[in-house]
């Protein structure tokens, strides 16, 4: 399964895109919006791992776009983010869960493993 992670946060999208290639998934990081779009250019994931809180937009907001677009409406999104604010918004949401940082790591996989089936 390839896993498109949007974190701005070094130190976390690292822990994470290691914790999934250890359970062998395909994982790839990125830190801007700006970067993932021009990633979805050329392959689509088969999952998303978004924050809420990014540089150069919000999370909830580009989970929305995604949901409306034919081609990324049924891929799962799992938001991730240590401000609740967009929690309620992202679980009105089609095959989107939430987590809150700092999480467990087994937590993390259960929620993402459980999105995907």
């Amino acid at each position: 399964m390839k896993i498109f992670i949007l974190e701005d946060n070094l130190a976390i999208s690292q822990l994470v895109l290691l914790l999934l290639k250890r359970k062998g998934y395909d994982a790839h990081a990125f830190h801007t919006i700006n970067s993932l779009l021009k990633a979805l250019d050329r392959t689509i994931p088969d999952f998303f791992v978004l924050d809420i809180m990014l540089p150069d937009g919000n999370g909830v907001d580009l989970a929305k776009e995604f949901k409306s677009l034919e081609m990324l409406k049924n891929i799962p999104i799992l938001m991730m983010s240590a401000n609740i604010d967009g929690v309620v918004e992202s679980q009105k949401l089609h095959k989107v869960d939430y987590i809150s940082k700092p999480f467990d790591i087994n937590e993390f996989v259960d929620r993402l493993e459980n999105l995907s089936n």
